[in-house]
C-alpha cells in the first residue's frame, strides 16, 4: 500500500466520526428542545386547569420548572460558543 494511501485513512477515519458525532449531537438536540417545549405545554396547561379548578399543585409546578431547567442547562453546557468556568490560577 502506497505511504499516502495510508496517511489518508486515519484522517477519513476521523472525519466519519466527527460527521457522526454530529448528526447524533443534531439529533439529541431536537429531542431534547421537544421534550422542554412539551413539558412547557402541558406545564402552561395543567396550571390553568388548576387555577380554573382551584387546585393548585405547587410542588408539582416547580419540579416540572426544575425539569425545565435542567434541560436548558444540558443543552447549553454543550454548545461550543458556551464560555466554561475555569479555575482560577494560583496565586
Amino acid at each position: 500500500m502506497p505511504r499516502a494511501r495510508r496517511d489518508e485513512a486515519p484522517a477519513w477515519i476521523a472525519r466519519a466520526f466527527s460527521a457522526t458525532k454530529d448528526f447524533v449531537d443534531i439529533g439529541l438536540g431536537f429531542l431534547l428542545a421537544a421534550s422542554a417545549v412539551t413539558l412547557l405545554a402541558r406545564s402552561v396547561v395543567d396550571f390553568w386547569q388548576g387555577v380554573a379548578g382551584g387546585r393548585v399543585s405547587t410542588i408539582e409546578l416547580l419540579d416540572r420548572i426544575d425539569g425545565m431547567h435542567l434541560m436548558a442547562a444540558i443543552s447549553s453546557c454543550c454548545d461550543e460558543e458556551t464560555p466554561r468556568l475555569r479555575p482560577s490560577p494560583p496565586e
